[in-house]
């Protein structure tokens, strides 16, 4: 197999942007392993996901893992519970999620598209403010 001798000659460049944008990562990853439910940096945001199934689950922790804060919100405990061993902080209502939040709230649902969805925010809108945002996610 041939070597391309400019593999050999040329090496990534990485910008100081990039290299501090990694340390922070870095040291994100390291306070979330300290304490992932209430290690919340102010750079970072700060969300509530309705939903935490398949999808909602795992784009949750995915934010989690970005260092985002999330309130996560399942009609069942035992999800709930899995949630919470993830980083994601239960909440055992939607008006507990509301709560859990600072103002200006976003709160992404990821629920089945239809009767769910209509539902979900019907017993959302109350509990919210203006300018907080709903974000329907599901499909």
């Amino acid at each position: 197999m041939a070597v391309d001798p400019l593999a050999k000659m040329v090496k990534p460049v990485r910008s100081a942007e990039t290299k501090t944008a990694e340390k922070r990562s870095g040291q994100r990853r390291a306070q979330l392993k300290q304490n992932p439910i209430t290690t919340v940096a102010s750079q970072y945001m700060e969300i509530g996901m309705i939903g935490l199934g398949r999808m909602g689950a795992n784009m949750a922790q995915r934010l989690v893992r970005g260092g985002h804060g999330v309130v996560g919100y399942s009609r069942t405990d035992a999800t709930r519970r899995r949630a919470r061993d993830n980083g994601i902080k239960p909440a055992s209502s939607i008006e507990a999620l509301v709560k859990e939040l600072k103002t200006p709230r976003t709160v992404w649902l990821m629920v089945p598209a239809g009767d769910a969805v209509d539902e979900t925010i019907a017993a959302l809108l109350p509990h919210l403010a203006p300018g907080d945002a709903i974000i329907d996610g599901g499909n």
